[in-house]
Order: C-alpha cells, then structure tokens, then sequence
C-alpha cells in the first residue's frame, strides 16, 4: 500500500480509509442492531463492496425482509460487480478497519467480529449518517444479520475469504 502522500488525488478520494471506516462501522451497527452479534470480519469487505457501488445500492430491496438470496438471483450484474470491487478495495478495508480500530470507532471482537467502539454513538456523525453510502451499508449489515451463516452469505455473492 503506497504511503497516503504518494496516493493520486483520485486514489485518496475513492479510497479515503475514513469514509470506508464509516461504511465498515454502518455495517457492523446495523448487524448489531438486527442481530446482537458483531459483524464476522469477512463481510465488512463485502458491505465496502455494496457501500461504495452506488448503482448496487440503488437496487437493492428497500427492506430487509426481502432475501437476500433471492434478490442476487435477480441481480446477477450485481453480484459480479461487487465481488470484483470488493477483491479491488480489500487492502483499502484493511486499512480502514485498523484506522477504525486506531480511533476507537470500531472494535474487534473475541471471535473475529467487528463491532461498534465508543466512538460509534458521537452525536456528530448523526449528519454523516444521512449519507446514502451510510444508509446503505446500515441496511446492508442488518441484511447480512438476517441471512445467515458468513461462509453461506459469501457462497451467495461468489466471494471467498
């Protein structure tokens, strides 16, 4: 990963590790919310995939009750076009996971989860929220609370750890 100041203005743009940081930390509330459980760390790389592909995030369901599973059979353009961008951000997640870790916004649970850290409930990133990457990423970790099993929610995108 090249030091930040020797990044494109572009590359520091679409890969700023503090806004992934905020749709990793969207996603692992939103799973908490829906299911009391941390976020498993293999699908924060695929809720970055979801949260920055806004052509993705205009179709998906608008609740989640919707399955998951369903709405990727009918989406198969979708699915391809995630995977690729989620093997294409991963080191930019990694790197803004540990950022989230490093600002106590996120934590990493006992079993490999990510969760919310103290930071997560500042009142100053209600606006930030209203974002519709954030959004997105919220409903997409609640998503992912409802379908199951990671390896199995991973098997269904096409994704691998």
């Amino acid at each position: 990963m090249n030091h930040w100041h020797r990044r494109s203005v572009e590359e520091r743009s679409l890969f700023n590790p503090a806004f992934l940081t905020l749709l990793v930390l969207e996603a692992a509330r939103g799973h908490e919310s829906e299911g009391a459980q941390p976020l498993p760390f293999p699908l924060a790389f695929l809720a970055v995939g979801i949260g920055t592909h806004d052509q993705v995030q205009e179709t998906l369901p608008t609740t989640i009750a919707t399955s998951m599973f369903a709405w990727l059979r009918d989406q198969p353009l979708a699915q391809l076009q995630v995977v690729s961008r989620t093997r294409e951000f991963a080191p930019h997640t990694r790197e803004a996971i540990r950022l989230g870790v490093q600002i106590d916004v996120l934590r990493l649970g006992t079993r490999g989860g990510i969760q919310t850290g103290s930071i997560a409930a500042n009142k100053s990133l209600r606006a930030l929220r209203k974002s519709q990457n954030l959004k997105g990423s919220l409903f997409v970790g609640r998503w992912f609370a409802r379908a199951g099993d990671p390896g199995t929610i991973l098997a269904a995108w096409g994704a691998s750890v």
